[in-house]
Formats: C-alpha cells, structure tokens, sequence
C-alpha cells in the first residue's frame, strides 16, 4: 500500500512523478526554476477527512501522466489546519496545458483550486531595491501622516508598490519604486 500523507510525520512532503517525463527527475534535486519550466502551479486545499483519497487519485494521474511532471503533497508532520497539494504544470503560459490540467483535477472530483504563477516573473517586470539601497535611500522620506523618517517595509500591495509601516504613528503607506540612471529610489509616497 502507498503512503498516504495523514500517517506520515517524518517528512514534510510525499511526491507523485510523471513516469513518462525525465523532467521529473531533476524537479527532485531541488532546480524548480530551471527544470520545471516557469514553476506555476495549481494548489488545492484539503481537509483531514478528504486528504488520503484525493492524493491517491491524484498521484495516480500523476504518475499517468494526465497532470503534471510533478505532484505533492503536505504530510501530517507540516500540517498546521488542513492539507496543501501541489500540482506543478510545465508551461503556465501555455492557456491549453493549463487548462487540461484543471480540467483533470476536476475529473478527479476537486472542485476548488487556485492558480499560481511564476514568483520569479514578477521579480523581472517589477524592479525592485536591495536591502542596502532600501536602507540608503528611506532616510530621503518621510511617513505622510506624522512626517517622521522611522519606518519599515511591511510588504507588497496588490499593486505591487512596497507597503510600509511608520514606527511613530503606526500607519501604513505606499511607494513606488523607480529606477533613473541604474538608480534606485524611493518616490511619491501615498496613504494606503
């Protein structure tokens, strides 16, 4: 018999591989980006009651080679509330692969699931500062609000302008981020 992921508690993931890929292969030895194409992805959330038969349909589609170069699976050690499943598809920009393979995942009785790009496509078309020209250039700015110059980047908007958080009067604002001269600076701060 398999392993099935709620028995599981001495490795955070199990793998479902398509035999008939050799891309697989190295997915395992951790060259996601460079192996598996652009790295997107459909995740699907399951909950303890659902998760062992839905992986064992889903490893088997896998294995198939109806999903998929690459299934996975959170086990019972890396569970926090329900169960994440991973089904990595080879070409996000490719609308009819990922089609088909939504359209699989659903064959197999899952209803919900949520698309994923590339992380890394973002990084390429949304310039972005390093630490140490973050830490240079903030002192040039001030928090719209109490107008002090103590504050912390807090994470992305939607938008993709930086959020930030003043450590005086503990509200929120924006940036966008340009770059002039191979420069990076921060401007045009705005209230969120």
């Amino acid at each position: 018999m398999s392993e099935v992921p709620t028995n599981i508690t001495d490795k955070k993931w199990l793998y479902s591989k398509n035999i008939h890929k050799a891309l697989s292969t190295r997915i395992e030895k951790k060259k996601f980006h460079t192996s598996l194409g652009d790295g997107s992805k459909w995740l699907i959330f399951l909950s303890n009651k659902y998760i062992d038969n839905f992986w064992s349909k889903i490893k088997d589609a896998t294995e198939d080679g109806r999903l998929g170069p690459l299934s996975k699976v959170s086990t019972a050690q890396s569970r926090k509330k329900g169960y994440l499943v991973v089904v990595y598809i080879e070409d996000g920009e490719n609308e009819q692969d990922k089609d088909r393979v939504k359209e699989e995942i659903k064959k197999l009785g899952i209803k919900k699931i949520i698309y994923k790009g590339n992380s890394n496509k973002k990084k390429k078309t949304q310039p972005h500062l390093t630490t140490k020209q973050y830490q240079m250039n903030k002192s040039d700015f001030k928090c719209p609000h109490c107008q002090s110059k103590s504050f912390i980047r807090n994470g992305r908007l939607p938008s993709g302008k930086f959020k930030y958080k003043c450590k005086e009067c503990k509200r929120y604002f924006s940036s966008i981020i340009k770059i002039s001269n191979k420069n990076s600076y921060l401007s045009n701060m705005e209230r969120v």
